[in-house]
């Protein structure tokens, strides 16, 4: 039985508490297992390697369970709350305060907890949103600690928590975060969208950086032989295309995914 009693779900308690670190003192902390690209990016590799969807409960109460989702009692959750903050007890922990969004009329504090050896999961979860302050009253908390005994993900989002428990993956930070907020922008008269953008450098076959201009499209490609803006062939694979066209002409790739400019 946990020696720990749960003063709130959201109230962590740890032998050490590390605030408000940059992006680069999170780095410094996760370059033990950092492999560096040739670009200079961090490159990490975890032992659990996908969301532990089958393992995610949403904690029953008076809540409705969702189709694809699954409850937990609640007397489960409390217990195990009290078995993890027992532990956390002995920890030296990361804590990480970012804000979702930047409306200022619906600002979104989030909070994870990630044990230090693990801080390559507070460092990637840093650089997915905006800066915030651990002065401010977080809206949701996370709390991850992958070595537990087992694999167990559940979530309360009356009370905005969410305990992520014998995964290391880090993409479940970003999920319990999501989570929470679109249910929170839903009851508010809201709709939330999953989105994102990436900025391509696209290098042409001189070796020079290509222009993003108004008609460019820029496209993923699955058609075989396809042959990428570099002149390499990528049988088969996932190449990129660049065709200085709004229009697709005969033989030209079709597009799983693309990124096209406003045209002038």
């Amino acid at each position: 039985m946990a020696t720990v009693d749960v003063v709130s779900p959201r109230t962590i308690r740890a032998r050490r508490i590390l605030k408000d670190l940059s992006g680069e003192e999170l780095r410094e902390l996760a370059r033990p297992g950092e492999r560096t690209s040739e670009y200079g990016s961090p490159v990490y590799s975890t032992r659990v390697k996908n969301r532990s969807a089958k393992n995610t409960y949403v904690v029953a109460n008076g809540v409705p369970i969702g189709i694809m989702q699954q409850p937990i009692e609640r007397g489960r959750a409390e217990e195990t709350i009290r078995q993890v903050q027992d532990a956390l007890a002995d920890m030296e922990l990361i804590q990480v305060d970012r804000r979702m969004g930047m409306n200022p009329e619906v600002p979104i504090h989030c909070r994870l907890y990630v044990p230090r050896e693990y801080a390559r999961i507070a460092y990637m979860w840093h650089n997915m949103l905006f800066p915030s302050s651990s002065k401010a009253e977080p809206d949701f908390i996370s709390v991850y600690v992958p070595d537990w005994k087992e694999t167990l993900i559940f979530l309360d989002v009356n009370q905005g928590y969410t305990y992520i428990l014998g995964t290391d993956y880090p993409g479940e930070a970003k999920k319990s975060m999501l989570r929470q907020a679109m249910y929170w922008i839903k009851r508010r008269g809201g709709l939330g969208l999953h989105a994102g953008s990436k900025i391509l450098r696209v290098t042409g076959p001189d070796g020079d950086h290509l222009p993003l201009r108004p008609g460019v499209r820029l496209c993923a490609s699955l058609r075989a032989g396809a042959r990428s803006v570099c002149g390499r062939s990528r049988s088969a694979r996932l190449s990129i295309c660049c065709s200085r066209s709004g229009r697709r002409s005969a033989g030209t790739p079709v597009a799983v995914g693309c990124m096209e400019t406003a045209a002038s």
